[in-house]
């Protein structure tokens, strides 16, 4: 399989066929100078946890995003910012649900236990009946005070065993929790 690199020229790599369009991510071609901000150090290349920190934080918006001790990059949850996490089936028609209204937002992948992680705004919590439904089902909320572990590499095979289902994207805001939840309660109940 082969991955572009930012000079557009095709290299062989494991993850699959990826471009810079596909990811998000931010690199520079071969021969430039190492750029902070930036989460490759050449095409194929992946460069340090800070880098990687630096561009979600910079490049996407994302806050506070940080780099713990032993090297993972980790999003806290905080007053602001939420996740979803839902059972990787549901996830799939929850995001469907999110692209078909125009705001899906980023989404994480995890292989085990199968789960897809939605970041959003927090900008109210669902009421119990709704959030009852929700947990029925295998959809939590993430606790405030918690982290998001991001991934470090592209495609399925990183060192924090999840993917981008759906990288942040620089011109696009984070859905609002309030969104996820009425696209999720449209999914689980045909309300579409």
């Amino acid at each position: 399989m082969f991955r572009t690199g930012c000079d557009g020229v095709a290299r062989r790599s494991r993850a699959g066929v990826v471009s810079r369009e596909d990811t998000g991510l931010p690199c520079r071609p071969r021969g430039h100078p190492h750029d902070p901000d930036c989460a490759l150090a050449g095409p194929g290349n992946v460069v340090t946890p800070q880098d990687w920190a630096a561009s979600y934080r910079s490049l996407f918006g994302l806050p506070r995003v940080h780099v713990t001790t032993p090297g993972f990059v980790v999003l806290p949850l905080t007053d602001s910012i939420a996740a979803v996490n839902t059972p990787e089936p549901l996830g799939v028609s929850i995001l469907g649900e999110l692209i078909d209204r125009g705001i899906p937002g980023p989404v994480l992948v995890r292989a085990r236990p199968a789960r897809r992680t939605f970041l959003v705004v927090a900008d109210r919590h669902p009421s119990p009946d709704h959030l009852t439904r929700l947990e029925r089902r295998g959809v939590d909320i993430g606790p405030h005070r918690g982290n998001v572990v991001l991934p470090t590499g592209f495609g399925h095979r990183t060192p924090e065993g999840r993917w981008w289902a759906r990288p942040p994207r620089r011109d696009e805001s984070l859905p609002l929790l309030s969104e996820l939840v009425s696209a999720a309660i449209a999914v689980l109940y045909g309300l579409r």
